[in-house]
């Protein structure tokens, strides 16, 4: 076990951080859209449904809980929460890069030595303080769930609240003289995921006085998730198999502008987000000189037609991308072995700002069962059949958005569905990113 005195100032080298069924309906476009000083989009939560407005407000209350004196958590726009009927409530709550994946530390031997470091300086103990970080963490996450828990007044009998926390845990440092009286220790970061849940009962045992607050608590059950992306093989797979498949399409209209990253979540199923750009051309900038200044000039009326025209282009591709995705889920989901009965693949693409005047969605999001994949798998149903039972949803707003936007009828990374699923089964939690061999085009 290693100690030493550091100074308190922390230099993060790299970033950690960065997200059913019935017959199919398709929401309605938000036709307007407000947005704030800043420009980004605001929402009316009166006009959203009890469970969703139950949501957004449990968001913030994450957000402010972890955000409260800990450096560990950014804001409450980190928090994403997500209903599924018959199965319950996620929330995902993702720790900032308050020490990164490389952990710079230094210490002034000089200042030491001479006892001057004063209160500038802390015994760090690796164990302990990743020891107290996660005590931390599991009582934060004790405190929201049966608290706060209860407000979500529409979770149904058999139904469960979830709240998964990423973050990151440090390894021992090695330190060595760098110029002059200083040592530098350099570390890294082990990325890890706490999941702690409570059921519908304990939390209306708790409402109706039946149980008390530190039965409640003791009734949560947490597991720590650790070397994740070692685990389920298949899902790092189709992740790969979606790389290639949606390198380009549409003739170029559509390029993935990042790797394929999915999340497992027990009992719900496998989540995927897909990063989409375009690689069409969009309006040239004439340059020239005057004098010694080189001066951007843009004919406006030329740029609001191509704006226009690639519009369009847009609008009339997004249909035969969205038939090629659903067929590219259902052929390939196929090698799903490792979800449960009930659960399903979960798709999420964001468009981004491809196009601004576009009237295509930002992002969608589509839910297919796996026991529809491994019908059509077998035999038991046709392509088409399948692709009917899909749900999904369009948003107005970018699903991988760290802003608020405006959703037709859900308002946070996870869209809400509002069909029935079948009661899931307990599944460990696992997250991971894709190794493809394709290179991503950014």
């Amino acid at each position: 076990m290693k100690k030493a005195t550091m100074k308190t100032g922390l230099l993060a080298m790299a970033l950690m951080f960065s997200g059913s069924i019935a017959q199919a309906q398709q929401a309605t476009l938000a036709e307007t859209v407000v947005v704030d000083g800043w420009g980004r989009e605001e929402q009316d939560l009166s006009k959203l449904p009890k469970m969703e407005k139950d949501i957004v407000i449990l968001q913030n209350v994450l957000g402010d809980l972890f955000g409260n004196g800990d450096s560990y958590f950014s804001s409450s726009r980190s928090a994403k929460g997500m209903y599924i009927p018959g199965g319950g409530v996620i929330f995902s709550m993702s720790s900032r890069s308050s020490y990164g994946a490389l952990l710079v530390e230094y210490v002034d031997v000089a200042r030491v030595s001479s006892g001057q470091s004063g209160d500038a300086e802390e015994e760090v103990d690796v164990e302990e303080f990743n020891k107290k970080t996660e005590d931390a963490i599991r009582e934060k996450s004790k405190e929201f769930l049966t608290n706060y828990g209860s407000l979500l007044s529409e979770l149904k009998s058999g139904e469960k609240l979830m709240l998964n926390v990423d973050y990151s845990v440090r390894q021992d440092r090695d330190g060595q003289r760098s110029s002059g009286n200083r040592i530098t220790f350099v570390s890294r970061s082990n990325q890890k995921r706490m999941q702690s849940s409570i059921s519908y009962k304990t939390l209306n045992d708790f409402s109706t006085g039946k149980i008390n607050l530190q039965q409640a608590m003791s009734a949560v059950e947490t597991s720590i998730i650790e070397d994740a992306e070692k685990d389920m093989t298949d899902a790092k797979i189709l992740a790969g198999i979606l790389d290639d498949l949606m390198q380009s399409s549409m003739d170029g209209k559509f390029r993935r502008r990042s790797k394929t990253n999915w999340t497992y979540f027990d009992g719900f199923g496998l989540m995927l987000n897909i990063q989409m750009s375009t690689s069409m051309r969009g309006t040239d900038v004439l340059v020239y000189s005057q004098g010694s200044r080189v001066i951007s000039r843009v004919d406006e009326s030329d740029k609001e037609k191509e704006r226009a025209d690639l519009a369009k282009e847009l609008e009339e591709a997004y249909p035969e991308f969205e038939n090629m995705l659903k067929e590219n889920i259902i052929q390939y989901g196929r090698t799903l072995r490792s979800l449960g009965a009930g659960e399903s693949v979960i798709v999420n693409v964001d468009f981004g700002s491809i196009i601004r005047d576009s009237k295509m969605p930002r992002s969608i999001r589509m839910i297919i069962p796996k026991s529809s994949i491994d019908a059509y798998a077998k035999g038991q149903k046709s392509l088409e059949q399948v692709k009917k039972e899909i749900d999904i949803k369009k948003l107005q707003g970018s699903v991988g958005s760290s802003s608020t936007f405006i959703y037709n009828g859900s308002s946070n990374f996870f869209p809400a569905v509002y069909e029935t699923v079948p009661e899931p089964p307990a599944a460990p939690v696992i997250k991971g990113t894709s190794r493809s061999r394709s290179r991503s085009n950014r």
